[in-house]
């Protein structure tokens, strides 16, 4: 059967997305074979299923997370809004649209589109912890994590990493302050070093289970 937009549609509702959802996803697009003209096209696709999903009073986010240098291999990294993110191409398709609202955390933003996000967002920034966003997303109406293509042994739910921030364990990385990413505040531009470093999201299959 070809994989169309209208079917892609008809099957997240069946998964139990619905209008005024918020939805915090996770996906491996290579993973679900749908593909239009071109990866631009493709991509845009995602977005307007996504967003015609949830409605205007629902909202559609995903991690946005940034390149960091260590100490090693210093490179004069910057972290704004429209700088492109590692994790994968759909947050970057975000970045590229007028609607989206980004987060200012340097190394952990998280990126969307839709109602109530410039709030929570606001206050994600270099002074909170890295997953603290995800409470905040949490205690949203209707919230909900969604993953695409990710269930393997690589990715984990996001709740897993605010679940170990919460339980003081990214504290502890072996890791903690090796990373760094320059950031621009009021104009001025400050180092941030990352002292709380999440779990490998490789082991998260195991906890599938428990969570």
């Amino acid at each position: 059967m070809e994989l169309t937009k209208s079917k892609i549609k008809s099957d997240l509702i069946r998964l139990g997305i619905e209008n005024e959802d918020v939805v915090f996803l996770t996906i491996d697009i290579m993973r679900v074979g749908y593909f239009h003209k071109n990866k631009s096209i493709t991509l845009n696709d995602w977005i307007d299923v996504l967003t015609d999903l949830v409605g205007k009073n629902g909202a559609v986010i995903l991690a946005a997370y940034s390149e960091m240098s260590d100490k090693k291999n210093k490179k004069n990294l910057v972290f704004t809004k429209t700088s492109k993110s590692t994790s994968g191409s759909l947050p970057n398709a975000f970045i590229k649209d007028e609607r989206s609202v980004r987060s200012c955390h340097p190394s952990n933003s998280v990126i969307g589109i839709g109602a109530g996000l410039n709030k929570i967002f606001s206050s994600h920034n270099y002074k909170t912890k890295s997953y603290s966003v995800m409470q905040d997303i949490i205690n949203m109406n209707n919230s909900k994590f969604l993953m695409i293509g990710t269930l393997d042994r690589k990715n984990a739910p996001q709740g897993m990493h605010m679940a170990q921030e919460d339980l003081g364990y990214t504290k502890y990385s072996v890791f903690s302050g090796l990373f760094q990413i320059y950031f621009y505040e009021n104009g001025v531009k400050k180092i941030f070093k990352r002292k709380d470093i999440g779990g490998c999201s490789s082991g998260g299959y195991k906890l599938y289970g428990h969570l």
